[in-house]
């Protein structure tokens, strides 16, 4: 009531405690079990929650906008889990807030009537894309003054980006050296046992060349199941979540223009899966190299994937 509507899942922030403005960033009502929860909106009180403007940010084009974050719907589908306010207590007025969600950061400095991304998760990969890099799925944040430096801390599931010039640069070296990636699936090829795929939660698909100890990501999302070839080196595969399924036939598989889409499913699934598993057959029992199994909550797939497409 009093101008709070249609909110599910809500983060408040101020910038200093018994401050009258308060920001309140919300999800659409819903089922946190259902993967699809919406962004809301941005609301701003100026007597300590008691009344609420909607500032209508969600279809806001903010300055930098692109592929990846082309407006202000930066919580997307996963309002439920991604929701991250500070509001920046140098600033008198309060009208420095910042936010981010699923894929990018965001700042205004106009109490949220205009926006300039901070940030974004791929900056590589889109032309032209010159944001800094911070990790999907922003969480928490946090502002401090120590040694007379103001600093902004963002939370991630990548781990820390610190920020000690407003935004405009971050560094994200406080996560350098932590092994902490969780590992859902890996293999190899049956040609050339050292290239390896890995799926990882979070932080994509990647590929290791050699027996080095680099692992570059080849593809974004979370590396789900992974596949390759292993009586040949025809075919790979990696998939995402929700059976979503991409192939490369122009192997090694080490770039993510090299993934297409495959996913034609003859008689697709009622419910898809949240983890989408993949199946490599032996060299014994494939000799194409081209077939690969994966499963849904009804049905078993399989493909037999044409070299020529």
């Amino acid at each position: 009531g009093n101008g709070f509507a249609n909110a599910g899942r809500t983060t408040l922030a101020v910038a200093e405690n018994g401050d009258a403005i308060v920001y309140a960033f919300a999800a659409t009502p819903g089922d946190p079990d259902i993967p699809e929860i919406d962004q809301s909106d941005l609301f701003r009180s100026v007597d300590g929650g008691q009344t609420w403007l909607p500032l209508q940010i969600t279809q806001k084009v903010p300055t930098g906008a692109n592929a990846f974050q082309p407006d202000m719907d930066l919580l997307s589908g996963q309002a439920f889990y991604n929701q991250l306010i500070l509001v920046d207590p140098t600033d008198p007025s309060r009208n420095t807030v910042y936010l981010g969600g699923q894929v990018a950061t965001a700042k205004s400095t106009d109490g949220g009537n205009t926006w300039k991304l901070t940030s974004d998760w791929l900056p590589t990969v889109i032309p032209g894309d010159n944001l800094p890099y911070i990790h999907a799925d922003c969480h928490t944040a946090a502002f401090s003054r120590l040694n007379g430096t103001n600093t902004i801390f963002f939370g991630t599931d990548g781990g820390l980006a610190i920020s000690k010039d407003g935004g405009t640069t971050w560094d994200n070296s406080k996560n350098a050296g932590l092994i902490d990636q969780l590992v859902y699936t890996i293999t190899a090829s049956g040609v050339h046992p050292d290239q390896t795929l890995i799926g990882l939660q979070d932080l994509g698909t990647r590929f290791r060349v050699g027996d080095s100890t680099v692992w570059n990501q080849v593809f974004g999302g979370d590396g789900l199941g992974v596949g390759m070839s292993q009586a040949n080196d025809n075919v790979s595969f990696c998939t995402a979540p929700q059976n979503r399924y991409f192939r490369s036939i122009n192997n090694p598989p080490d770039d993510q223009s090299k993934f297409r889409s495959a996913n034609t499913f003859l008689f697709p699934d009622y419910f898809a899966n949240g983890f989408s598993p993949l199946i490599t057959p032996s060299a014994q029992f494939d000799s194409t190299g081209s077939i690969f199994v994966t499963y849904g909550p009804t049905f078993i797939y399989f493909t037999n994937v044409p070299r020529s497409r």
